[in-house]
């Protein structure tokens, strides 16, 4: 008895501390920007032309340009750090599409409102092309103890499970001089899958059910099919299903089962890449199976997905969180994994390679997408050309 209250007291605890754990401020930084960097070298004109001519009027204008700058930065600066943002959960996106990244910001000062923010995710800076672009997004105003919705917009440019972690939200207001920072540790994931293209009517086509031995069959209550057997009742079983004959037999209620033909199913499969397959060519045939996938789905047929090299093993199921599994599993699928190639009974019925196959032989040539495409999509991305940041002064850091 003591040792279960010694362990409920020890998990109270332990909670306490992991709820009373504050979450890490942000980080908060002063840019002096172009528009504050002419300001202050007229200010500093000011300054030189009142100590030359000792004329009261330029006195009073430096003063009152000083004055400006210490308001610009206090005004906004102290309301700023009142400031707190939250991202809410994200949904996979595919590439090539345009997708919102969503936040919650709330002010808790009793005063002070915001005005002008900016938001923009800080992507980590690397040789390779990031895989977002995003856009900054804006907010005009939030009062005192108020919380609003605020977005950015993003490009999905390349597949595979990204990571983010830092947001900067910032404004220069009132006067516009300088631009005070706050940057918010909210790490976080996004799985981007691989574009998803209509198909080309001949290859719709082919996606049809190919194996008869497979269309078996599970119990389903209810009129139609063929007879599967006989169970005892249970509250809620509409009464045109109960079997009265065999009930009188057994002195209790029985119901008849029917059968249901399964929906047919399609294994794909995808060839092992060549060590110079060109990084578009594997990109188009990942973004055709996708589509296979995607589309089969749709029409009613069940699709499995079958990859020896990466040992990769999906067995067809019916449901929606199958088809949602199969494309994260294309998504962070690696050209360069070499599993050690165990063998499976099961045969694809359709295989995605890299050139041009025979018609029937059940290959399709993955890698031009102008063959199995019916419109243009975005495989991969080629990166806009990268603008340096100007290194400006820094007021605080």
């Amino acid at each position: 008895m003591r040792a279960l209250e010694h362990g409920k007291s020890a998990v109270i605890a332990a909670t306490a501390t992991s709820v009373a754990q504050p979450a890490p401020r942000p980080r908060r930084r002063y840019d002096l920007h172009p528009p504050g960097l002419i300001y202050l070298t007229t200010s500093l004109f000011l300054a030189i032309g009142a100590l030359n001519s000792q004329n009261n009027l330029l006195f009073w204008a430096f003063g009152l340009a000083v004055a400006g700058l210490i308001v610009s930065g206090i005004v906004s600066g102290s309301a700023l750090m009142h400031l707190h943002l939250q991202r809410e959960p994200m949904l996979p996106a595919h590439v090539g599409d345009h997708f919102f990244l969503r936040y919650t910001i709330i002010n808790t000062a009793r005063l002070w409102p915001l005005f002008g923010l900016r938001i923009e995710e800080v992507l980590p800076h690397a040789s390779a092309e990031p895989p977002l672009a995003c856009a900054p997004g804006g907010v005009v105003h939030v009062g005192p103890r108020q919380r609003t919705g605020a977005s950015v917009r993003a490009l999905a440019r390349v597949r595979g499970f990204h990571s983010l972690r830092t947001v900067c939200v910032s404004t220069t207001f009132p006067f516009g001089l300088v631009r005070k920072s706050l940057f918010f540790d909210l790490p976080t994931h996004i799985t981007v899958r691989p574009a998803v293209a209509s198909l080309r009517s001949d290859l719709a086509a082919r996606i049809a059910p190919t194996r008869q031995d497979d269309s078996t069959t599970r119990p389903r209550i209810g009129q139609g099919g063929d007879f599967f057997g006989l169970r005892e009742y249970v509250p809620g079983d509409p009464v045109r299903t109960i079997a009265w004959r065999p009930s009188a037999r057994r002195d209790t209620l029985l119901v008849r089962q029917h059968t249901t033909a399964a929906p047919p199913r399609l294994w794909l499969g995808l060839e092992r890449p060549a060590p110079d397959l060109p990084d578009l060519d594997f990109e188009n045939a990942v973004a055709l199976v996708a589509s296979v996938i995607t589309h089969a789905a749709r029409r009613g047929v069940t699709p499995g997905l079958l990859v020896d090299w990466a040992d990769v093993n999906l067995p067809p199921v019916a449901s929606a969180a199958s088809t949602s599994r199969l494309l994260d599993l294309l998504a962070r699928l690696d050209r360069s994994r070499h599993a050690d190639g165990t063998r499976h009974n099961v045969r694809p019925d359709l295989v995605i390679t890299y050139s041009d196959s025979s018609p029937g032989s059940g290959q399709v040539n993955g890698a031009d997408a102008g063959a199995w495409a019916a419109h243009a999509f975005a495989a991969i991305v080629p990166p806009p050309p990268r603008r340096r940041r100007r290194r400006w002064w820094r007021l605080k850091r």
